[in-house]
């Protein structure tokens, strides 16, 4: 993918089918999700009193999570699920229009850092619908972001991956929660 391509991320806008009372751009998220990332990762790191997490690979794997809807649009999580349903390939399909230098090294990207951008990427969104979500039907997905969320961690817990402390997550969206 070309840097005009990349650079189209802050025209594509998210929650194209949720009300909210302000636009946000793919690339706003993902700067956001970059942040929550790293505040989840320093408090593992403290936590694990050593250096666990590898902030570049979070960095990185964050700020690109989303870097085919550059070329997609945002697709709502419904509408992915049912295309891949139609054609399992299709996603593979358009990612072989990014750069493969990327794509090969963000296949490289250690699952631990994967896993901590997945769980920011809910938090970004939750956080985003609770202060900018509109409506009843806005709350319904925000409910159903949250359920999905505490699944996810409960998961990780249960199994315990990378064996860290998977309440962290949870603990920076209280956290966030009570300062915005």
């Amino acid at each position: 993918m070309k840097i005009d391509e990349k650079l189209r991320l802050m025209y594509v806008n998210r929650w194209n089918m949720v009300p909210t009372s302000r636009e946000q751009s793919v690339a706003e998220h993902s700067y956001n999700v970059v942040v929550i990332a790293e505040e989840i990762a320093k408090r593992i790191n403290l936590r694990q009193g050593e250096r666990t997490v590898d902030i570049d690979w979070l960095r990185k794997y964050g700020i690109l999570h989303d870097q085919l809807e550059a070329l997609t649009g945002d697709i709502p999580t419904p509408t992915k699920s049912l295309l891949s349903d139609i054609h399992p390939m299709i996603f593979d399909r358009v990612a072989k229009r990014l750069d493969p230098r990327h794509r090969e090294e963000l296949s490289r990207c250690p699952s631990i850092e994967r896993a901590i951008v997945k769980s920011a990427d809910f938090i970004e969104a939750i956080l985003y619908l609770e202060r900018y979500g509109v409506g009843r039907y806005a709350a319904k997905v925000k409910n159903g972001l949250v359920t999905r969320f505490l699944g996810l961690m409960a998961k990780y817990e249960e199994t315990n991956p990378y064996e860290i402390d998977w309440s962290i997550p949870g603990e920076v969206l209280r956290d966030l929660r009570v300062v915005m």
